[in-house]
């Protein structure tokens, strides 16, 4: 529960929110309102020439949280106050300011309980809005920290997790979710961000999700023993809403199992690593590094490393004939594991096609197709080919 004690009034009604509400109000019923803060200054007015002044009438009704109407009589002895009502605005039982309507107190007191709620729900929600930017903000600021793991940190960062309910002693997996720029309309009103959707998906009280950008959003996801609860046919799906819903296209991918905080810096670098090579695959995302676990390993090695041994593995092979064609053929006999009715069916050609290639590529290398040990080296080096620098 908060106490009033907490609240700072000047924290909660705002001149720009005051200005806003009474400038929109004044629009509305034809009146003039003003808004005051806990001091009686009027800090909204839709007759901007009164913002500023001291409103006296304010302070009596900000103590007692009771109305006061004032006739053209009462209010010339009173500083500021003009003939009207003047009504407390409250907020989570702390009076923190006042809401003035001009005119006759005959004539407005049937307006007064209405401008005084809707002033009190703007301001409720206000609030809110601020709070959950201000969480969201904070959220942001402990994924980023979790993302480059300083040790010496550690304990600021457990207890900044538990002040939000997570406990970093479970195990995690990152999520990475990379969206694109507008691709097409959607095909539904814009109403809905790549976050809302992603939190929707990933609602476990344990999941953590916040932005790194615009156009990056991550999830450390609480990783359970057994049966994923959140499958790749949900993650496709999740990419089919954002684009639906966003118009924008967006890709996944999924680094390896976190057990300890000091591992979610690497599960995060995991996921973009799935995420930069996964589209050399020929797969479509999401991307989960434990398929991609060799791809990883290739990727591993400094460039110019891999440039070397896979020019030198390769040789003639990327002259003689369709590359492209060559390279798919080395990496499906491989991965079939030298099953030839199984490389055949990867590459959707006939049986008598394939045994042709292979003889061609073993022709060419001097490395029959009985010889595992060269061709898993080629294998490697057709996969080193393909990834991205």
């Amino acid at each position: 529960m908060v106490t009033p004690s907490v609240i700072d009034p000047a924290a909660v009604l705002n001149p720009a929110l005051a200005q806003e509400i009474a400038g929109e109000t004044s629009a509305i019923i034809g009146l003039n309102i003003i808004i005051t803060d806990a001091d009686g200054i009027v800090i909204g007015s839709g007759d901007r020439s009164r913002v500023g002044t001291f409103h006296e009438a304010s302070l009596e009704v900000i103590e007692t949280q009771r109305s006061t109407s004032h006739n053209a009589e009462e209010a010339a002895k009173l500083v500021g106050v003009r003939p009207g009502m003047t009504l407390p605005i409250v907020h989570r039982g702390v009076g923190v300011g006042t809401v003035g309507i001009t005119g006759s107190p005959e004539r407005i007191r049937r307006f007064g309980q209405v401008v005084k709620r809707q002033t009190e729900i703007l301001l409720d929600e206000s609030v809110l809005l601020r709070s959950r930017m201000t969480r969201e903000r904070v959220l942001e600021t402990l994924l980023r920290d979790l993302l480059t793991y300083d040790v010496d940190h550690l304990a600021d960062i457990t207890v900044r997790a538990a002040d939000f309910g997570f406990d970093l002693a479970l195990p995690r997996r990152v999520v990475l979710v990379e969206v694109a720029g507008a691709e097409e309309p959607a095909e539904s009103p814009v109403s809905s961000t790549p976050l809302r959707l992603i939190r929707e998906l990933f609602h476990n009280s344990q999941d953590i999700s916040a932005s790194l950008s615009s156009v990056s959003h991550i999830v450390l996801r609480r990783h359970e023993p057994g049966p994923e609860s959140v499958t790749r046919a949900d993650l496709v799906e999740l990419t089919a809403r954002i684009r639906s819903q966003v118009g924008r296209h967006a890709r996944v991918g999924v680094g390896g199992v976190a057990r300890s905080v000091d591992e979610i810096a690497a599960s995060y670098a995991e996921a973009r690593t799935a995420l930069r090579v996964g589209s050399s695959t020929g797969l479509e995302s999401p991307y989960d590094i434990d398929d991609l676990r060799v791809e990883q390993l290739v990727a591993a090695l400094p460039s110019r490393l891999r440039s070397r041994v896979g020019e030198a593995i390769i040789g003639s092979l990327r002259t003689a004939g369709d590359w492209t064609t060559t390279r798919a053929t080395v990496v499906a006999w491989v991965e079939s594991g030298f099953v030839l009715v199984e490389a055949a069916r990867a590459l959707n050609v006939h049986r008598n096609t394939l045994v042709y290639r292979l003889g061609r590529i073993a022709t060419e290398t001097g490395w029959p197709t009985t010889d595992r040990r060269h061709w898993l080296a080629l294998y490697l080096a057709c996969l080193a080919d393909g990834l991205p620098d």
